[in-house]
């Protein structure tokens, strides 16, 4: 039943904010404590802290934040996108790039930076030591993360 469902799903997302805890703050805080990156169990299960980089830019801050890329020499992060949504069967998306104007076809575009392409820039700028002379509307955080892997068989 939908209720059945609900409380399932309510649990779920308990569970992972609890794992996340422990896997964003406890161990890594406890491990640091204690000057350690990584340990093994007896049993074969491995803790090892691992580097999550994040990176994220908020809608209102894009066009400044796209221009500052642009102007400091990182514009090939960021895609143009035309979206257009034809009939079915319309060849006129054949047509398009040369009719859309004689033809007064609305056009959405856009400009993003695929999340994995941004996340892989962000650390760079970081490893590079780029943090501070970045764009204020470019935001990068570096989570230290416990990855645990199950013993071995």
């Amino acid at each position: 039943s939908q209720n059945r469902i609900t409380k399932i799903e309510e649990a779920l997302k308990t569970d992972k904010a609890e794992l996340r805890k422990l896997t964003d703050e406890e161990l890594p805080a406890a491990m640091a404590e204690v000057n350690m990156k990584k340990f093994e169990t007896q049993s074969g299960y491995s803790v090892a802290i691992k580097k999550i980089y994040a990176t994220n830019i908020k809608v209102e801050d894009r066009p400044e934040a796209f221009a500052w890329l642009r102007e400091n020499g990182h514009e090939d992060l960021i895609k143009n996108i035309v979206s257009i949504n034809f009939g079915k069967g319309d060849d006129i998306a054949v047509r398009f790039k040369t009719l859309a104007e004689e033809e007064n076809i609305p056009v959405e575009t856009d400009t993003k930076i695929h999340p994995m392409t941004l996340r892989a820039w962000g650390k760079e700028q970081i490893e590079k030591g780029n943090r501070e002379a970045l764009h204020e509307g470019i935001n990068i955080s570096v989570i230290d993360h416990a990855q645990i892997t199950g013993a071995k068989k």
